[in-house]
């Protein structure tokens, strides 16, 4: 399948006239490796990063107009990282030029930008101080107004600081690192960007940044595949296993004894193998609930499926996956 997604990823550590940073390059050249493909390497993000020495602010400008004028992809994603500052009743990212009178992009600006935009998702992710404010309409009242089929995930309140890991990466770029490169994803392996927004909200409680997500969409929006836990094939043997979704399956000593030469008991392992990963995920459980699948299975009990595995069973028997 063609890449229809696209991305610009800035970061600025070295500015003319402001104090250097350390991290946002490290974390621009993350996110870069994050987005570039998925589980199975296929490409999942056409990418553009710029760092410090294309930082300045027409080079920005330009790239960021660009991007937005991409009317036909499936997400168009901004991420930047590095100084922002609050000027009047706006915040600016500001840019490796940055001045007193040119200070850098404008967070209302690029809300006007995303607003035009008619891609059909578009995800802001900003790690800077302030961040927090983009998406605020009118500064003064706080009045919300996020573009349809977009989501803003911001590493800070409006008000507060972002903060990094030493020299080398900041807190809440990491953070989606981890979000990824761990087990968040749905059953098929879906990683959106509310689940990375939970994961880091989960991951800064202590701490006294914290991360703000807003959206206006109707379907969540895949920033990521990781390797499916239960693939189409594997979901669809659940109508073999139940007659029907509130019926019961019973197991017995044979599913789990195991043989290297009867054809019949390793089909029955087979069985039980993959009913063990219906069950890791929560789409089966034992009947008694005091008891696990060994047990079960030892017991001559019976299995069902738990709430969200009559779902996936409806799916499958309506042919919607």
């Amino acid at each position: 399948m063609a890449c229809n997604n696209i991305a610009l990823l800035i970061g600025i550590d070295k500015y003319v006239s402001r104090e250097k940073l350390t991290c946002c390059e490290n974390d621009a050249k993350i996110m870069s490796e994050i987005l570039a493909r998925d589980y199975n390497g296929e490409k999942y993000f056409s990418i553009e990063t710029m760092l410090s020495d294309k930082g300045k602010l027409n080079q920005v400008s330009e790239r960021i107009t660009n991007l937005f004028n991409n009317h036909s992809a499936d997400i168009v994603f901004f991420y930047f990282a590095g100084h922002a500052a609050k000027f009047e009743d706006d915040t600016y990212l500001l840019t490796a030029d940055y001045s007193q009178t040119c200070p850098g992009i404008s967070m209302h600006h690029l809300l006007c930008l995303a607003a035009k935009c008619t891609a059909k998702k578009k995800v802001i992710m900003l790690d800077c101080c302030f961040s927090g404010s983009f998406g605020t309409y009118n500064y003064l009242n706080h009045i919300s107004m996020i573009p349809d089929d977009t989501v803003i995930l911001a590493s800070t309140s409006s008000g507060a600081k972002a903060y990094g890991y030493g020299e080398k990466n900041g807190v809440f770029t990491s953070l989606v690192r981890d979000a990824i490169n761990s087990n968040i994803g749905n059953i098929f392996g879906e990683v959106t960007t509310e689940d990375i927004y939970k994961f880091i909200q989960s991951a800064l409680s202590p701490w006294d940044q914290s991360p703000v997500y807003k959206a206006n969409i109707l379907k969540p929006i895949v920033l990521k595949k990781q390797q499916p836990k239960v693939t189409v094939e594997e979901l669809n043997k659940m109508t073999h296993f139940f007659r029907n979704k509130n019926s019961k399956k019973k197991l017995s000593e044979k599913y789990i004894k195991f043989s290297e030469t009867s054809t019949e008991e390793l089909r029955y392992n087979e069985q039980f193998s993959l009913i063990e990963k219906l069950y890791r995920y929560g789409l089966v459980t034992p009947s008694n609930t005091s008891e696990n699948l060994y047990q079960t299975a030892l017991s001559n009990q019976t299995i069902e499926l738990t709430n969200l595995g009559k779902f996936y069973y409806d799916c499958c028997a309506n042919n919607r996956l």
